[in-house]
């Protein structure tokens, strides 16, 4: 099995740190410095990348 279904709670946790980091440094390098709206921007998104790609994973009974 992949990462994603065998553990997780492991892969949303990147997935989420990981699009966090990825809206705060956009943020910082692109616009107008709101790092607490872009950290929940990356948040929400994260969770819901992780979400869905555990889903469709374990739907398609993807390894």
């Amino acid at each position: 099995m992949s990462f994603a279904t065998e553990r997780p709670l492991a892969y949303g946790a990147v997935c989420v740190l990981l699009w966090v980091a990825l809206w705060v440094a956009l943020e910082a390098l692109l616009f107008e410095d709101d790092f607490l709206g872009a950290a929940i921007t990356g948040a929400v998104g994260g969770l819901a990348f992780a979400v869905a790609t555990i889903a469709i994973r374990r739907a398609r009974g993807t390894e």
